[in-house]
């Protein structure tokens, strides 16, 4: 019998060997492993989102957001992905968990 693998995004918590109608079978409790912690300043994140063509749709938003946000924008010098500021934008957006993540990652990737 093979060992248990997590689908990706999960972890594998604690297994059990069952016998289900006379087949041995191994049972994996899994929990999804938390977002990755990515963060980067400003500069990179601009010059990330100009790379993938995103600069000009997140501008036209953030434009059209209160004082606050436009403030936190301007003024933020590094961005955490997990912020709600940046998970806002990118639901409102319709950007995946993994357009995130592969903007952030090209985003540190710049020096």
């Amino acid at each position: 019998m093979a060992p248990a693998t997590a689908p990706d995004g999960y972890k594998i918590v604690s297994t059990t060997i069952k016998r289900v109608d006379g087949v041995v079978t191994q049972v994996a409790m899994t929990e999804r492993l938390p977002p990755p912690v990515l963060k980067a300043s400003a500069r990179q994140l601009r010059l990330a989102m100009n790379a993938l063509g995103l600069r000009d749709e997140i501008e036209e938003y953030v434009a059209s957001q209160s004082r606050d946000v436009q403030d936190s924008w301007q003024w933020t010098t590094e961005f955490d992905m997990n912020h709600p500021f940046v998970i806002g934008c990118a639901e409102q957006l319709n950007k995946s968990e993994a357009e995130l993540v592969a903007l952030f990652t090209l985003a540190q990737g710049i020096e």
